[in-house]
């Protein structure tokens, strides 16, 4: 990776519009995690010079200010290199290694190992968010374990913030809302230390309005993507302003109000192919096709989920497939193709299953015996809902949703199943992650 000199990281903390090419800076701020500690380290030097007496250096190698960034540019280049001989074996077969081991050998305790592990953990968390998990809780330990003092103006607090965003982030891909939702407070708690937090907090703020949004606390998404627009708009931050105006596209559709949604995500999409941003690009042809499916336009959805599911096959992010899988199922339902929905809608269920992603995997099996209870085949619902109970116990995941589905299991033995016993279920299902002590009523049986 080519890192920003040091003069350009200065110029970015005037601000972005003195850099040559701000939206590259922006973007590759955004990855590299020893740029943002030394951009930490410069914001936090010019707030300490605004509140001194003026003064010069004649000779700009006594300047302290570039001495102290000279010497945490070399300490972050060293911790790198030695983290990237450290981890390299370790990284090549991550199923094999034991994570929460490292923090206890003082040779993985350093700044460069934290940085290295968030950037795995965010590489791996489109295509396997259990592996990101695993190492986004080894950074935070790791973090937690180095000095307060390692880097100037506490710019250990970056890393530790990090480490937790890194987490909220895993958690969220593995539909773990509440537990995201935690990892962000202690990601804020961190970030509010550091010298410059107004971007950080914003970036929390992004991220939360995303989580809350899939709680089904629309006017709380609303509020904190609204507040997080603000931020990005008056730094000039158009790439993560993408973030917040899909959120809202989102949050449109999610409140009825489709055409809005849909012209929302088009603006993304335009924007996006505008920077030949192609993940952004991908993100609001994704949600522009859920937004068609909800509009009663099945074709135009099934055109745009095709269109992206390619892309992200290529990519190897496997939860986002799977949603455009569910995605063309439902499509499938509403062009009144039945068998086909049913078929991919149970494939659907398995790889979430896969994922341990428990809801959704049992989310899309209870639309599955739906379509079965409508075709009059309802004989198969008592063998699926036992083996998805079974796989999903195995796992050892939520209790509340294995209830459901136990009930729906029963029924079906009993030949009582009714729609109104699904509908039931589905519509608690999708509750679940926003109140997690939620417990299974069975409807009312006349």
């Amino acid at each position: 990776m080519i890192h920003l000199s040091d003069d350009e990281i200065s110029l970015y903390a005037i601000g972005r519009e003195l850099v040559g090419s701000p939206d590259s800076a922006e973007a590759h701020l955004a990855l590299c995690t020893a740029c943002r500690v030394l951009l930490e380290v410069h914001r936090h030097f010019d707030e300490s010079l605004r509140g001194s007496e003026p003064w010069l250096v004649a000779d700009p190698a006594a300047d302290p200010h570039r001495q102290a960034l000279s010497a945490m540019a070399l300490q972050t280049q060293r911790e790198d290199e030695e983290a990237d001989q450290l981890l390299a074996p370790l990284l090549a077969e991550p199923e094999h290694v034991a994570w929460g081991e490292l923090v206890n050998h003082p040779k993985y305790r350093t700044g460069g190992v934290v940085r290295r592990l968030c950037e795995a953990a965010h590489r791996a968390c489109p295509r396997v968010p259990e592996e990101a998990l695993t190492l986004s809780k080894a950074a935070i330990a790791i973090s937690m374990a180095l000095p307060d003092d390692l880097y100037p103006a506490r710019a250990v607090s970056v890393l530790r913030g990090l480490a937790w965003k890194e987490l909220a982030n895993a958690a969220r891909f593995l539909d773990r809302f509440h537990e995201a939702i935690e990892a962000l407070a202690r990601a804020e708690s961190f970030h509010r230390h550091s010298a410059s937090p107004e971007l950080d907090l914003a970036i929390i703020d992004a991220i939360r309005s995303f989580l809350i949004m899939g709680m089904d606390d629309i006017d709380g998404a609303d509020k904190c993507a609204k507040a997080a627009l603000e931020v990005f708009l008056h730094l000039g931050q158009e790439l993560r302003s993408l973030s917040v105006m899909n959120v809202q596209g989102v949050v449109f559709r999610q409140r009825g109000e489709i055409t809005s949604s849909i012209e929302t995500l088009s603006r993304v999409r335009q924007f996006a192919e505008s920077i030949q941003d192609p993940l952004w690009q991908r993100v609001a042809v994704v949600n522009l096709a859920w937004s068609y499916l909800e509009f009663g336009d099945p074709l135009a959805a099934e055109e745009l989920f095709r269109t992206v599911r390619t892309g992200l096959a290529e990519l190897g992010f496997l939860s986002d497939v799977t949603r455009c899988d569910w995605g063309l199922a439902l499509v499938a339902r509403d062009l009144g193709n039945h068998r086909e929905a049913l078929a991919q809608l149970l494939a659907v269920s398995a790889s979430f299953a896969e994922q341990h992603v428990v809801v959704d995997s049992a989310r899309a099996m209870v639309e599955a015996f739906e379509i079965m209870l409508a075709l009059d085949e309802a004989d198969d619902i008592e063998r699926l809902a036992t083996g998805l109970v079974e796989t999903l116990t195995e796992a050892g995941r939520m209790e509340s949703a294995l209830t459901a589905l136990a009930y729906i299991k029963e029924a079906a033995a009993r030949k009582s199943i009714t729609p109104e016993i699904l509908r039931a279920a589905r519509t608690f299902l999708r509750s679940l992650e926003r109140h997690r002590d939620l417990v299974f009523v069975p409807p009312l049986v006349s």
